[in-house]
C-alpha cells in the first residue's frame, strides 16, 4: 500500500506592524492642587472710586454735585475655606477704612466735602485651585458709610449716609511658603440709598438730597492660613 508520511513543521516568525495612529508615550497629566482648606486671617490696602449724587444750595451756587469721592483705601479680613478636590467654597467677612473724598469751592466760597469713610461685607466665594492659585467669584452683603460736610458762612454741617447692598467681585489668590497667600481682587458695593436735606443749614431747601451709588475697590491682600499647604488631590 502506497502512503505518504508528513514531519511535524516548526515555524519561527519576526513581525514588524505599522500601526496607523501614531502616538508616543502617554502624558501623566494629572497636577497637584494646594490645600486652601481652613481658616484665614489677613490685610488689604487699595483704590477706589465711590459714586455719589445729590444737590445742595443750588441757586446762586454751583448746584448738583459733579464730583466722586477717590482715594485709598484699607482693612482686614478673615474667613474659611472648605475644599473638595480642586473645587474651593468659602466664606469671608472683612472691614475696610476708606480714604476717598472730593471737594470743591462754590460761588459763594463757601466748602463741600463727599466722603467714603467706611465699607464692609459678609461674602460667599467659590473657586477652582490649580497648583498654587485659586480662581474665585465671591458675593454677598455689603455695607458703605459716606457723608457731605459743608461749611456755610463759616459755620460746618454734616450728613451722613449709611447704605446696604450687595457686593459682587473676583479675584485671585497664590500659595506661598507653608502658611501664606497674597490675592488681587475686585470688588464692586451696588448700593443706593438716598436721604433728603431739607434743613442742613440755613441755605438748604426741599430740593437738597445726597444720594450714595455704586463703590468700586481694586485691592491687594495678604493672609496668614492656619492649616498649612500640601497637596490635598490629584485632578
Amino acid at each position: 500500500r502506497d502512503y505518504v508520511k508528513h514531519d511535524g513543521t516548526h515555524v519561527a516568525r519576526i513581525a514588524v506592524n505599522y500601526r496607523f495612529n501614531p502616538s508616543g508615550p502617554v502624558a501623566n497629566t494629572s497636577a497637584p492642587v494646594a490645600n486652601w482648606a481652613g481658616l484665614y486671617v489677613g490685610a488689604h490696602a487699595g483704590y477706589g472710586r465711590s459714586h455719589m449724587l445729590g444737590d445742595y444750595d443750588e441757586v446762586g451756587d454751583h448746584g448738583s454735585f459733579d464730583f466722586d469721592p477717590r482715594g485709598f483705601v484699607g482693612g482686614g479680613q478673615i474667613g474659611y475655606n472648605w475644599q473638595s478636590g480642586a473645587w474651593v467654597y468659602g466664606i469671608e467677612a472683612d472691614g475696610t477704612w476708606s480714604g476717598m473724598k472730593n471737594s470743591r469751592i462754590d460761588g459763594d466760597l463757601d466748602s463741600q466735602e463727599l466722603r467714603t469713610t467706611t465699607m464692609a461685607s459678609l461674602r460667599a466665594r467659590v473657586g477652582v485651585a490649580a497648583d498654587n492659585k485659586l480662581l474665585y467669584l465671591t458675593g454677598g452683603l455689603g455695607y458703605v458709610g459716606s457723608k457731605l460736610n459743608v461749611v456755610e458762612g463759616g459755620v460746618p454741617a454734616t450728613q451722613s449716609i449709611n447704605s446696604w447692598g450687595p457686593v459682587v467681585g473676583a479675584g485671585t489668590e497664590w500659595r506661598f511658603g507653608s502658611n501664606w497667600s497674597a490675592r488681587i481682587e475686585g470688588l464692586t458695593y451696588l448700593v443706593d440709598k438716598r436721604v433728603n436735606m431739607p434743613t442742613l443749614t440755613v441755605d438748604s431747601d426741599t430740593n437738597d438730597f445726597l444720594r450714595q451709588r455704586t463703590v468700586s475697590v481694586v485691592r491687594l491682600g495678604l493672609n496668614y492660613h492656619f492649616n498649612p499647604t500640601g497637596v490635598v488631590a490629584k485632578y
